[in-house]
């Protein structure tokens, strides 16, 4: 009974969500407390610099773990995992060299005291976070969810209280935000380390010319792919910092936290629950391919949709509650941003899809065409109505995105199939918006910021009681 298939997802995907309630949680209780204590000045610094290294990352090490995820299966079938690893840590000690003459160069140009330790604890940060990263993708790829969430909230939950070590104890200013991350990472690895029982085979021999040309051939468009989503949701901050100050730049950035450690964490949590069974579909081609990944795709529609419709309409009381008073003027883009992370979060299926496919051409085309649709859109839109402005264009590009790979796809599931099934979906949720203006505006009811998390709260438990056979019919037909 408990090795079923249904059984296995919620076990999976609890401990995935619990995983990753914590950082969200932490997060939540971050933004409200240092968006008062940190200046949106500070927070502008700190984004620039940490989304310059994001990109630099992207470059050198992001493609590396997903030659992790797309070879480690085939590798473990045909016993070359020996090699596998050989070659990936090879190409990682030449990716850290290059980060490590990159931030070199850029600290001998740096004249701001605070800019200088943001880049020279980021380099730190994003190193060893890119080794325990590593271990962590085959934690995955072996389906020890357990394991996995343990040490990513052990993470989120120490570097947290490093944070308010350093920030109020020892009076350092938004440097400390990295500082608890790079000591967490560092005591994890050790820890990890001491506990491994038998290290992989790694040898020279391994890594020849041809292992290495394949595992680039394939990272490339990895790393290209990456590379445009990273613009997609982080150019505009460079936008907006040329037209407007860089306090808006912090504002906007800690706006787009909350959509990030909200939709965006549960679109993750979806993700890690059906990565291995997804990827070993997508590897083994079974007969019923498409299929299957429809079910998937109407179960994440039915589990992230209407928590993006809460947060939408909730969203000035949100803002109220998690931010600082200099903060919260940008409420507006919320909705935007949790709709962002939704379209997002469909598109990865058809990527995955197309990538396992070797149909590179139109992975390349349409991220081309959506990241510089969107900093076009960004230099039209943001001088003349503002930082928000980038919200929209983010949310126009991601559609874009979405249906030029839908499109490329062979997978259709656009269809009175998936409206019949959705159809509970939306009238509940109409229903729900219905009360709430009901509430509001016909009664006239003042509702604060902590009778609309109730309001929430109710709105939520009573969707997931009413959906619940409903889900539960389409889970059995996608494990029949």
């Amino acid at each position: 009974m408990n090795n079923t298939p249904q059984n296995k997802f919620y076990r999976d995907f609890l401990w995935y969500f619990t995983g990753s309630v914590i950082p969200a949680v932490i997060v939540f209780i971050r933004l409200p407390v240092f968006t008062r204590y940190f200046s949106p000045e500070e927070y502008g610094y700190y984004t620039l610099v940490t989304r310059t290294f994001a990109y630099i990352s992207m470059v050198l090490f992001s493609w590396i773990s997903s030659c992790l995820w797309r070879f480690h299966t085939e590798a473990e079938k045909k016993n070359t995992l020996n090699a596998l690893y050989s070659n990936l840590i090879f190409l990682s000690l030449v990716s850290s060299l290059l980060m490590f003459l990159i931030t070199s160069f850029w600290l001998v140009m740096v004249k701001s005291t605070l800019v200088y330790r943001l880049v020279f604890l980021s380099f730190l940060q994003l190193t060893s976070g890119q080794a325990l990263g590593l271990y962590l993708v085959i934690v995955r790829i072996r389906e020890r969810a357990l394991f996995y969430n343990l040490v990513y909230s052990l993470q989120a939950a120490g570097a947290f209280a490093l944070l308010f070590y350093f920030a109020f104890y020892l009076d350092y200013r938004i440097e400390s935000m990295l500082i608890g991350q790079v000591i967490m990472n560092v005591v994890l690895i050790l820890v990890i380390s001491a506990t491994i029982k038998k290290y992989p085979r790694l040898s020279l021999r391994h890594i020849t010319a041809k292992s290495v040309r394949e595992l680039l051939a394939y990272g490339s468009v990895g790393l290209y792919i990456s590379f445009c989503v990273l613009i997609l949701i982080s150019a505009d901050r460079y936008i907006i910092a040329l037209f407007s100050d860089i306090d808006f730049v912090g504002i906007y950035n800690q706006i787009y936290m909350i959509g990030q450690f909200s939709i965006y964490h549960l679109v993750t949590v979806y993700f890690n629950t059906i990565n291995p069974r997804l990827i070993k579909i997508l590897t083994f081609k079974p007969v019923d391919l498409n299929d299957q990944i429809k079910g998937y795709i109407r179960f994440f529609i039915i589990i992230i949709l209407p928590l993006v419709f809460y947060f939408s309409i909730f969203s000035r009381q949100m803002a109220f509650i998690l931010l600082g008073e200099k903060f919260r003027i940008g409420y507006r883009m919320i909705p935007f941003i949790m709709t962002s992370s939704f379209i997002y979060g469909l598109t990865l299926f058809n990527e995955a899809k197309l990538k396992f496919e070797n149909r590179y051409k139109p992975l390349i085309t349409g991220m081309t065409i959506a990241s510089l649709a969107n900093i076009l859109l960004n230099f039209l839109m943001v001088p003349v109505w503002g930082y928000q402005a980038a919200a929209w264009t983010t949310l126009v590009a991601y559609l874009i995105l979405y249906f030029f790979f839908y499109f490329a796809d062979s997978t259709r599931y656009l269809d009175m199939k998936l409206l019949k099934s959705l159809l509970p979906v939306f009238i509940i949720l109409t229903v729900q918006l219905g009360l709430d203006l009901l509430l509001r505006m016909a009664f006239r009811l003042k509702i604060n910021e902590w009778l609309t998390i109730v309001e929430g709260a109710v709105f939520l438990s009573a969707y997931l009681f009413l959906i619940r056979k409903h889900a539960r019919n389409i889970f059995l037909l996608l494990n029949n």
